[in-house]
């Protein structure tokens, strides 16, 4: 299931097994197939549904802000939601670079300059 693109979530609501049962029982799969991981991301990725609808209210979020604001938000903020929608982000960073990122947030997230380069790395 894991390799065709199933999240551990929806693996342990199909099987009824706990979520950490599956969690593990991966971790020892990616151990012994390296190439589990690339093959789930290749067919996670391969269909545009795949973005959670929470995903994609983060990501109108982001945009919402960064368009109403002007900037990103900052992990120092004194308002936890930004904190949050800024950790993220990060995440999201991470994904992108990974080339773990569901094709629905990448386009959604490219109508922002730069969204892809953390703040200190940016050019002027």
């Amino acid at each position: 299931m894991y390799r065709r693109g199933l999240s551990r979530g929806q693996i342990s609501a199909r099987t009824g097994a706990p979520i950490s049962t599956v969690g593990y029982h991966l971790a020892a799969a990616r151990a012994a197939d390296p190439a589990l991981r690339e093959e789930h991301f290749a067919a996670a990725n391969g269909d545009p549904a795949r973005a959670t609808r929470r995903s994609v209210e983060r990501m109108n979020e982001l945009v919402g802000m960064v368009r109403q604001t002007g900037r990103y938000p900052a992990n120092n903020s004194s308002e936890a939601a930004e904190r949050n929608l800024a950790a993220w982000l990060r995440r999201r960073r991470r994904d992108a670079e990974a080339g773990s990122l569901t094709r629905i947030l990448d386009d959604g997230l490219s109508v922002l300059p730069d969204w892809k380069t953390p703040r200190g790395r940016r050019s002027a």
